[in-house]
Parts: C-alpha cells; sequence; structure tokens
C-alpha cells in the first residue's frame, strides 16, 4: 500500500481514516490479521505492522474500508498451503 502521513500516527482507538488533504509517502507493506466493524457500522482490517510495539496498539491498527481503498495498490495470498 501507499502510506500517509496519517499511517504513521494512528488515533488513541488504534483507527486510521482517509482524509483528502493526507501526504502520500511511499509505499508499505502490512499484514492483514483480522476485520471488524466499529458502532456505525464503519467496516475496518486490522493490521499488523513491522514498526515495533509502540506504533498504534501494540504494533497493530484499524485502517478504515475508505483508507484501504484510496491506498490500497497490491495485495498477495497464499493459497493451498497446509
Amino acid at each position: 500500500m501507499v502510506i500517509t502521513d496519517r499511517f504513521r500516527v494512528p488515533d488513541q482507538s488504534g483507527k486510521i481514516e482517509v482524509s483528502p488533504a493526507d501526504i502520500e509517502r511511499g509505499g508499505h507493506a502490512v499484514l492483514a490479521v483480522g476485520h471488524g466493524h466499529d458502532q456505525t457500522g464503519g467496516r475496518y482490517v486490522l493490521i499488523r505492522n513491522s514498526w515495533g510495539v509502540t506504533w498504534g496498539i501494540s504494533g497493530h491498527a484499524w485502517l478504515s474500508e475508505a483508507y484501504l481503498n484510496a491506498q490500497l495498490h497490491e495485495t498477495a495470498t497464499l493459497e493451498g498451503v497446509t
């Protein structure tokens, strides 16, 4: 994905939302480890980042569907792994 300034500092609940004024900074790989929604029905993907436990919530954050739609450019999956 292409990360933005907002990605660098998730909010206190660990969410990263899309912002039209946000500045893109470059490519970065993350691992999706879960998904869910908030109280208003907003959909999120829980990711694990490689920047250590001081980033986000112990190295994790919730990316909003809107952020992913704007910033995700490639995905990779493993199939047939036993």
